[in-house]
């Protein structure tokens, strides 16, 4: 496998614009300022490392998007420092994905193993220290939930919303109000790496600016309203100097502040699954995300604890005749047959968890990421021990023992929650687990921080009361 050096030139070296590229392997070398890198999983298995994918920016100014495959991840990871310029050799020149574009260039870069990465110290070409792909609020209406591309977002903070949010030590997800416009605001999703790394920004004491760039977000509708999540890829930039700032700061009318500047942090109680079930009665403006302290009381085994998910885009199979069929892209098993334990299929996670938060029950779907936190085990890797002996169609000891344990579960209504029948509240993320003798509901430390003007907690819900009968609770959805 290629290795990597450090080029100390006196003459400028010979290299192609990323415009001059040309399918197929290449005798051709680039110049580019790396910009960013990201770990890339696999789409239909978030838990399956797939490797490292690039960001590249050449003097030209533009972009293009580097592949390192899992196998090559640890050879050339120790090379890679985001803002160094680079001179890469040996490579294979791809078609771009249609699919989460991160970039518009219509190639990509394949590194093989005899791909070399230089950085260059000497006669470098001159390359902007960063460009995005900043999106507007029309065009991101038009990306939502088309999967086409990542878009980068511009916008001023108004309100900093999560769970514990002055504690460092609890990873959670964060909701942020951003202004991308003079009368429109959109709510941004943080998840994992990119809310811990948020979070570490306003913990720190450092001045950070209310505009910030968030990069490679994820557009979606829910009824009416854009909502915008953090992807792997995911970074948020607060320097004023960057030019997508500067121009953003130049639309907006009076003076921008520092995040810590004129904040004040108010406190609200947890919310109660009563809440929930009274935002689907009452619809409002208010984003449909909820924080419920809760503790499982069933691990519900009538609908299994896992589903065959396909593996080209990640959707449930179905049983079609006598094989397994994905009505998403009409991908089938190859074996003809649909028992899954001798096909090549995906096995994931999907739980459902009957939960009471001292007042009334809920019925909680789990799926991949979240169960895999707390079982600590992989549902392929489990399906398999199952399978060999014999326990397939009961629920795994690491799921069943779930039953008793309190998680603060973070879930986001969705449009079907009030339009079926039977919907479980989907998690979202959770936090992690609390000592049973602290369960209380009414303990407060979500936080909802405003930017810019004084914060006060919302005006409480209505929460709906159990009934109890014959001394059991009410299920407040059946």
């Amino acid at each position: 496998m290629a290795s990597s050096a450090t080029i100390d030139s006196q003459q400028p070296l010979p290299h192609s614009p990323f415009a001059a590229l040309r399918l197929g392997r290449s005798s051709q070398s680039i110049h580019a300022r790396l910009l960013r890198f990201w770990d890339s999983s696999n789409f239909s298995n978030p838990n399956e490392f797939k490797g490292i994918t690039l960001l590249f920016l050449d003097e030209k100014d533009s972009m293009i998007n580097g592949i390192i495959h899992a196998e090559q991840a640890n050879h050339y990871r120790r090379s890679l420092q985001e803002g160094d310029i680079y001179r890469v050799a040996h490579f294979e020149v791809g078609i771009c994905p249609h699919m989460y574009k991160s970039t518009e260039h219509t190639f990509l870069i394949r590194f093989l193993e005899e791909t070399t990465i230089d950085s260059i110290i000497n006669n470098c070409p001159h390359i902007s220290l960063q460009k995005f792909m900043v999106r507007n609020y029309e065009q991101l209406q038009i990306l939502a939930n088309t999967n086409l591309e990542l878009p980068d977002v511009v916008g001023q903070i108004q309100t900093v919303k999560g769970y514990d949010l002055k504690n460092a030590e609890v990873i959670s997800p964060l909701l942020i109000r951003l202004r991308i416009a003079p009368n429109i605001e959109v709510d941004v999703s943080l998840w994992d790496t990119a809310a811990a790394t948020f979070k570490a920004v306003l913990n720190s004491g450092e001045k950070a600016y209310t505009v910030m760039v968030v990069t490679s977000v994820a557009p979606e509708k829910i009824g009416d309203k854009l909502y915008l999540s953090s992807t792997p890829a995911t970074r948020c930039f607060f320097s004023p100097t960057l030019q997508a700032i500067t121009d953003f700061t130049m639309s907006l009318r009076g003076a921008v502040t520092n995040l810590d500047d004129n904040t004040e942090n108010a406190t609200w109680p947890l919310s109660s699954i009563g809440d929930l079930s009274y935002f689907l009665s009452n619809p409002t403006d208010q984003e449909p995300y909820f924080v419920c302290k809760a503790r499982i009381v069933d691990v519900l085994g009538q609908h299994g604890w896992y589903y065959v998910c396909c593996t080209q885009c990640s959707k449930e199979m179905v049983k079609s005749a006598a094989s397994l069929r994905c009505d998403q892209c009409g991908n089938t098993n190859d074996k003809g047959h649909t028992d899954t334990s001798h096909i090549n299929v995906n096995h994931m996670y999907r739980v459902e968890l009957l939960v009471d938060d001292g007042n009334n029950y809920a019925t909680f779907v789990v799926f991949d990421k979240e169960m895999l936190e707390m079982t600590n085990q992989h549902a392929a890797t489990l399906f398999m021990n199952e399978v060999n002996v014999g326990l397939d169609d009961k629920l795994p000891q690491c799921v069943s023992g779930l039953e008793g344990q309190t998680f603060v579960f973070h879930i986001r209504v969705k449009p079907c929650n009030s339009t079926q029948n039977y919907s479980p509240f989907t998690v979202s993320a959770i936090s992690h687990n609390i000592d049973t003798k602290d369960f209380n509901i009414k303990e407060s430390p979500c936080v909802d921080l405003r930017c810019d003007e004084p914060s006060t907690p919302p005006p409480a819900n209505n929460t709906l009361t159990a009934e109890v009968e014959e001394g059991e609770r009410s299920c407040s959805r059946e």
